[in-house]
C-alpha cells in the first residue's frame, strides 16, 4: 500500500475563494473540492471583506474534503495579505476587515512621513510603497480610529 498524505489548501483571492485537496504519494494530484464568490462589500464609508461569509465558505469546504478524505495530514490557508481584523477582549471581531482596494489609505503618506521614510521603509522590510500595505492601513487607524487600538 502506497504512503499517501493528503492536505487542504484555502486560497482566499480578491474575487473567489476555494478549497483543495492535495494527495502527494509517488505523485502529486490536486482536486478542487469547493469555490466560492469572494467579493468586498460596502459597509457604512469602507470596503471591507465579509468576514462571516468567508469563513462559514471555508468551514464548507473543508467539510466536504474531509468527506471525500478522512486523513489530511494539515490544512495552509492563503489570504491577501495586507488586511487585518481587530479581535477584542473576548475574542470578537471588532469589524469586518477593511479591503485593500478601499481608498481610505489615499494621502496617509502626509501623515507617516513624519514617523519613517519611504525609502527607510524600504531599507527596514524589503517591501515597495503600496498605498494598501498593512503600515499604511493601520496608520489610517492611529489617525482616524484610534479607539480600536485600545
Amino acid at each position: 500500500m502506497k504512503n499517501i498524505n493528503h492536505f487542504i489548501t484555502v486560497d482566499l483571492g480578491a474575487s473567489s475563494g476555494r478549497v483543495m485537496l492535495i494527495s502527494i504519494g509517488n505523485n502529486i494530484h490536486q482536486q478542487e473540492v469547493y469555490r466560492f464568490k469572494n467579493q468586498p462589500i460596502s459597509e457604512g464609508d469602507f470596503l471591507v471583506w465579509d468576514f462571516e461569509f468567508i469563513l462559514n465558505h471555508i468551514k464548507a469546504g473543508i467539510k466536504q474534503a474531509f468527506e471525500l478524505e478522512p486523513n489530511i495530514t494539515s490544512i495552509g490557508i492563503d489570504t491577501w495579505g495586507c488586511d487585518y481584523g481587530y479581535i477584542d477582549q473576548s475574542g470578537k471581531l471588532i469589524r469586518n476587515p477593511i479591503c485593500y482596494r478601499d481608498t481610505r489609505t489615499e494621502g496617509i503618506d502626509s501623515f507617516t512621513k513624519y514617523y519613517f521614510s519611504q525609502s527607510d521603509l524600504y531599507k527596514s522590510t524589503g517591501i515597495q510603497h503600496l498605498r494598501f500595505n498593512t503600515i499604511y492601513q493601520i496608520a489610517c487607524d492611529l489617525k482616524y480610529d484610534k479607539h480600536l487600538l485600545e
